[in-house]
């Protein structure tokens, strides 16, 4: 678990996927904490951020995770994002259109779903 005064981040396994769980506010006062546990995930292909318990993210936030989506993207990765619907703000995420380009979820489950479902054979029509 790594904490700063308002942000606590926990990175733990879920169905064999790396998990970071933030809880709080990421700011500039816990962009480092935050910063530290995605790249505690760096080497994983799939990593999943569970944003569920933030209460408040700027900029600074933002400006990690889209990092973090642009150079997993360019290497074959994904970072998937659980983002309750029903969370005021968070909506800053689709409001700015980034659930259109970094996979947005409203569960964990969904999120575990998508990273291993194994994607349906082509067709072959005779």
């Amino acid at each position: 678990m790594l904490d700063s005064s308002d942000l606590i981040v926990t990175v733990s396994q879920v169905h064999g996927l790396k998990m970071i769980e933030a809880s709080g506010e990421i700011d500039m006062s816990g962009a480092e904490v935050f910063r530290d546990a995605i790249d505690l995930a760096r080497q994983e292909p799939v990593t999943i951020v569970s944003l569920r318990d933030v209460t408040y993210i700027d900029s600074t936030g933002l400006g990690i995770l889209v990092r973090e989506h642009n150079r997993r993207r360019d290497k074959g990765g994904r970072l998937l994002l659980v983002l309750p619907s029903a969370f005021g703000p968070l909506k800053v995420f689709h409001i700015t259109g980034l659930c259109d380009s970094i996979e947005c979820f409203d569960d964990v489950g969904n999120a575990v779903r998508s990273a291993t479902s194994e994607p349906a054979p082509p067709q072959v029509s005779l």
